[in-house]
C-alpha cells in the first residue's frame, strides 16, 4: 500500500516534468537561427583610383593594383601634422606606401575589407624644427567600401607615425578618403536579358529542304 501512494504522488510531477521538457523543446525548435549578412561582391578592384583624403594630412590620393587584395599607393598633401587645419603650403607632404585586404567583413550593400599598409612620407621645407618634421613611417590599419556598378571607394583609416627626421618622434593620426576608380570597365557586368520569342525564332535557321525527284528521273529508274 505505502508503495502504491508512493508511484501515485510521483506519477504526476515525472509528467508535468516531461511537458516542460517537451514545451522547452517545442519553443527551442520555434525560435530561428540568427542569419549571417551575406559577403557582397562588386567585382575586381580597379587598376586605378585616384582622390580626395580628408584628415592629417588633407590632399589627393592615388593607388595602382598590384594583385587581386594589394596596390601601391601615393599622397600628395598640403596639411601638417602637428599643425590641425593649418594648410602648409611651403612644405607640401609626399608620401608613398602599400595597402592590403586583409579579411572581408559582412557589410549590407557593400563589399567591405579590413585593410593593413606601411608607407613613408617627406616633407618638402627648408627650416629644420622639433615640432616640424621632415620624414616619417607610417602604418595603417583601414576599411575599405565598395558598391556592386559604382566607381566610388569610400575607405577610413587609423595610422601610427614616427618621425625619423630631424627627430624620433611618435604620432597616432586619422582619415578619410573618398575615390574614383578611373576604369569603369570594372564594375560587375550587369545581367544578360534573354532573347524574346521573335528574335529567338529569326535566330533559328530554318533547314534547306531535300530536292524532290522529277517524275521523268523516277520512270528512266524504273525502265532500268
Amino acid at each position: 500500500m505505502l508503495s502504491l501512494a508512493v508511484l501515485l504522488i510521483a506519477a504526476p510531477v515525472v509528467a508535468e516534468g516531461e511537458v516542460a521538457a517537451e514545451g522547452d523543446q517545442a519553443v527551442d525548435q520555434a525560435l530561428p537561427a540568427p542569419e549571417q549578412p551575406a559577403l557582397v561582391n562588386a567585382g575586381p578592384n580597379p587598376p586605378m583610383e585616384i582622390g580626395l583624403e580628408l584628415g592629417e594630412p588633407t590632399g589627393l590620393i592615388f593607388a595602382k593594383t598590384l594583385n587581386s587584395a594589394g596596390r601601391l599607393t601615393a599622397r600628395l598633401g598640403l596639411l601638417h601634422r602637428l599643425e590641425p587645419y593649418g594648410f602648409g603650403l611651403e612644405a607640401p607632404l609626399l608620401g608613398a606606401g602599400y595597402e592590403h585586404d586583409v579579411l572581408q567583413v559582412p557589410i549590407p550593400g557593400w563589399q567591405a575589407h579590413v585593410t593593413a599598409g606601411a608607407g613613408a612620407m617627406l616633407w618638402l621645407r627648408g627650416s629644420v624644427h622639433r615640432t616640424k618634421p621632415l620624414a616619417a613611417l607610417e602604418g595603417r590599419i583601414g576599411l575599405r567600401l565598395r558598391r556592386p556598378e559604382s566607381p566610388l571607394i569610400i575607405a577610413a583609416h587609423i595610422a601610427p607615425q614616427l618621425d625619423i627626421m630631424p627627430y624620433v618622434t611618435p604620432a597616432i593620426v586619422g582619415g578619410l578618403s573618398f575615390s574614383w576608380a578611373l576604369d569603369p570597365s570594372t564594375r560587375t557586368a550587369a545581367p544578360a536579358e534573354e532573347p524574346t520569342e521573335e528574335e529567338a525564332q529569326a535566330e533559328v535557321k530554318p533547314e534547306p529542304k531535300k530536292a524532290e525527284k522529277s517524275p521523268a528521273k523516277r520512270r528512266s529508274k524504273k525502265r532500268r
